[in-house]
């Protein structure tokens, strides 16, 4: 029987990223790859052609065109999923990353932008880390398409309050290669993402600890964007089809909608007037700093969940403004821009995963000097011996399940019987304990060997 020539739906496309080796052939595809699970992949492909035109003496003709350029800018949108392609996210945005195993399968990260540039170093300018993408369509064997040198020009990053976290890479690369043989795809069994209501947004001065921030608690909506602004331009060695890629002036900006209520009210003559105070306006500038973290399932046995913790140490107000009458409920937003500071990265990003290498960094992972003070006590930096503290927390005498207990970078989740240890070296810690229905409540421990700490919280 003959087959059908019908088309089939496009749903069977997919596609991934990775490193490659620079004699890429038809049945060389990209080492370390990951398969990616997101939605709406789109190329960008572009020829662009030029007229050839003439003149007779008499008359101006059209002699036909040729091609002068050729190039791509694939994206894409995806949940943030732990080890599926989002860590490598921000090596490719950011450049550079230290790693150390904190525990036993449990990998702390920590993206940066390098803002100090040494100029008797060789490698400098800065320049970020290129990726191989695949596409192809698993109905057939040979349709799949690569692209070459890809680099990510720029992450937009959205949030709603009923909706999980999505990602959005955006890549320049050079004109795809076509026909290749498609690679061979594998996806993890179990996706770990971050869920609605697990992102936590801390807004506050510059000069105060990530700490000492105030939690926004409800917010409707955020965003933000980080954009290389970077130019593919063809050079005289470049192949048609192939360009070199250079690094523009960063910029980024976001913003964060909230219900207008007592509590946020305050951030309009904030930066209308310089503080919550003000009767009127001021011809300063407005700084302050703003972070988002999420926190989410354990991460196998240990006491460390899935941990995303994305700090702006200093951005400034562009605007905050609240509709002033209509039908609907109250709400303000908050916009800002990146303020950067020389010296330190505009911005850090530390992940906490079981991801042992990211897959588009075969040479393995470089730590360097940088250390960014959060305000924060992290007892996984030590290499000092560590202690069993066990946290009861009670309401009364009824053990409370599903309490949140956080030291530093370190949460863990009370069980049945209101109890969670942690493994803390010996030192001062300020622990914080949570759940929603409940005054979140703030405990000082001191840790000299094993310890239990009781913990009373009050519904709220």
């Amino acid at each position: 029987m003959a087959k059908s020539n019908i088309a089939p739906s496009a749903t069977w496309h997919f596609w991934g990223f990775g490193n490659k080796s620079d004699d890429l052939d038809k049945e060389t595809f990209a080492k370390y790859m990951v398969s990616v699970r997101g939605v709406d992949f789109e190329s960008g492909n572009d020829i662009s052609t030029e007229t050839d035109e003439g003149h007779t003496g008499t008359a101006s003709i059209d002699m036909g065109e040729y091609r002068n350029d050729a190039s791509s800018e694939p994206e894409w949108e995806d949940a943030w999923r732990y080890g599926e392609g989002f860590e490598d996210y921000w090596y490719h945005l950011l450049g550079k990353y230290t790693k150390e195993e904190v525990a036993t399968g449990v990998y702390h990260y920590r993206f940066f932008f390098p803002s100090i540039v040494d100029p008797t170093n060789n490698d400098n300018p800065i320049e970020l880390p290129l990726t191989t993408i695949y596409n192809g369509f698993a109905k057939t064997v040979d349709d799949g398409r690569v692209f070459n040198n890809a680099m990510l020009n720029e992450l937009e990053c959205n949030f709603k309050n009923d909706e999980k976290p999505s990602i959005h890479p955006k890549y320049l690369s050079d004109y795809n290669n076509f026909n290749m043989t498609n690679p061979s795809r594998s996806y993890a069994k179990n996706t770990n993402f971050v869920k609605p209501k697990q992102v936590a947004i801390y807004y506050g001065d510059v000069d105060k600890k990530l700490e000492e921030l105030s939690k926004l608690g409800c917010y409707l909506e955020s965003s933000f964007s980080i954009n290389n602004n970077a130019e593919t331009q063809p050079c005289q060695d470049d192949e048609f089809g192939k360009n070199t890629k250079f690094m523009g002036s960063r910029e980024t900006e976001g913003s964060f909608k909230v219900p207008w209520t007592d509590k946020t009210r305050k951030l309009e003559p904030e930066f209308e007037g310089g503080n919550s105070k003000s009767h009127s306006v001021t011809d300063e500038s407005i700084y302050k700093q703003i972070a988002y973290d999420a926190v989410g399932g354990k991460i196998g046995d240990s006491t460390y969940n899935y941990r995303t913790l994305i700090h702006f140490q200093k951005i400034v107000l562009t605007n905050a403004e609240s509709p002033l009458s209509g039908d609907e409920a109250k709400d303000l937003t908050v916009e800002w821009k990146v303020s950067e500071e020389p010296g330190q990265s505009f911005v850090t990003v530390d992940i906490w995963t079981d991801l042992s290498d990211l897959h588009t960094d075969n040479e393995g992972c470089t730590l360097n000097d940088l250390k960014y003070d959060y305000g924060v006590d992290d007892p996984s930096n030590s290499t000092d011996t560590k202690y069993d503290v066990k946290f009861v927390v009670k309401e009364g005498t009824t053990p409370i399940k599903g309490a949140t207990v956080t030291v530093g970078a370190i949460t863990g989740n009370t069980d049945d019987n209101g109890e969670t240890i942690l493994s803390l070296t010996a030192g001062d810690y300020s622990a914080s304990i949570s759940k929603t229905g409940y005054t979140t409540k703030t405990e000082q421990v001191k840790v000299t060997g094993k310890t239990t700490v009781n913990v009373a919280l009050v519904k709220s």
